[in-house]
């Protein structure tokens, strides 16, 4: 940062911070000794305070809001071997920046899938 005429402090008058949150709360559940689960939902929230970033060929939004649910089956039919399946949903929440594409105001996305997993213990 250059001090020359009074530039540093004249860029610490244009910072301002943003009110950021999230956390994730998840529980387990043995269904029995070889069979269990496992539940989790997260949440990120941004406050980005009428504050625009310079908009480039990436940045054309700002996050506004993430949230996903995970949910999975594990099964371990011998001590050493995991076998699992997991569902996991997510949404975005977007504010568009004023020369960006999409929806005028804001956008909406979400997605979802399955995945499977195998583990050998040694």
């Amino acid at each position: 940062m250059a001090f020359k005429n009074g530039g540093f402090l004249r860029f610490l008058t244009l910072c301002r911070t943003q009110t950021q949150y999230g956390g994730y709360i998840w529980a387990a559940h043995y269904w029995t000794d070889k069979l269990r689960s496992n539940f989790a939902f997260g949440i990120d929230e941004q406050d980005w305070l009428g504050v625009q970033v310079p908009v480039t060929a990436i940045a054309t939004s700002q996050i506004t809001q993430v949230t996903s649910i995970h949910a999975n089956l594990i099964w371990s039919p011998v001590k050493s071997v995991n076998l699992g399946v997991e569902y996991l949903f997510g949404t975005a929440t977007h504010r568009n920046l004023a020369s960006g594409a999409g929806i005028e105001g804001g956008s909406y996305g979400q997605a979802s899938r399955v995945q499977l997993s195998a583990q050998y213990l040694f």
